[in-house]
């Protein structure tokens, strides 16, 4: 075989090996013991195989008045109804969610899910001025004063966000649930002396913003 055809076949298993799918991190994930009896808000650190909320979170059905979605788009709650689960829709990454439960119950849930999001950066839409309901998207916990806003024409430290703009972009206070006491927990920076500085895996939290059409940009863990 000619140098030629050595070359021809290699350029030929390159092209290959660069259209071969990427495998995804496919497993099942089981959350802390972190539900109680109550009012619980959740995240998932996992992209659902199947995000049918009745499939994620089968240990708690029916699911009828027990999850709750915020849509930042109309500044409203949604229940989910097993009449109508369109307008619910899916169980999405980023978003937080309500969870009722009676007593007693499951502490723990499982799901299928992907879990390469881990190792990318993570853009969380904040569409309207106002409240929006997150979910921190992975599997470990991220300084809130890592995180970086755009506007979609520059980006800068949250920090920059809350303070030195002016109008400031957002609050640099969000809220999360702690289930144990069944109250409302502060998130912020370290000037603002909050219960936490972090987000915090399977845990979803209210942000308000000032402007619309603004992301959080959350870095993976390097």
């Amino acid at each position: 075989m000619t140098k030629y055809a050595l070359a021809l076949v290699s350029v030929l298993l390159i092209a290959q090996a660069a259209c071969l799918p990427v495998t995804a991190a496919l497993e099942t994930v089981t959350s802390p013991s972190i539900v109680r009896t109550g009012w619980n808000l959740i995240a998932l650190p996992a992209t659902p195989t199947n995000p049918d909320p009745v499939a994620v979170l089968d240990e708690y059905a029916p699911l009828d008045t027990r999850v709750y979605r915020y849509d930042a788009s109309i500044q409203g709650v949604i229940m989910y109804d097993e009449w109508n689960p369109d307008q619910f829709g899916n169980l999405l990454l980023t978003d937080g969610y309500w969870l009722v439960v009676p007593n007693p119950s499951p502490v723990q849930f499982s799901f299928e899910g992907i879990t390469d999001n881990d190792d990318t950066d993570m853009w969380i839409s904040l569409p309207t001025a106002g409240w929006t309901l997150i979910g921190h998207p992975y599997s470990y916990s991220v300084d809130w004063t890592n995180v970086e806003v755009t506007d979609g024409t520059k980006t800068i430290s949250l920090a920059d966000a809350a303070g030195t703009e002016n109008p400031s972009w957002l609050q640099s206070i969000g809220y999360w649930w702690n289930s144990e006491v069944q109250g409302l927990k502060y998130l912020g920076l370290p000037d603002d002396w909050p219960d936490s500085d972090a987000l915090t895996a399977w845990h979803g939290y209210w942000i308000e913003s000032n402007k619309d059409n603004l992301a959080l940009i959350l870095p993976a863990s390097p």
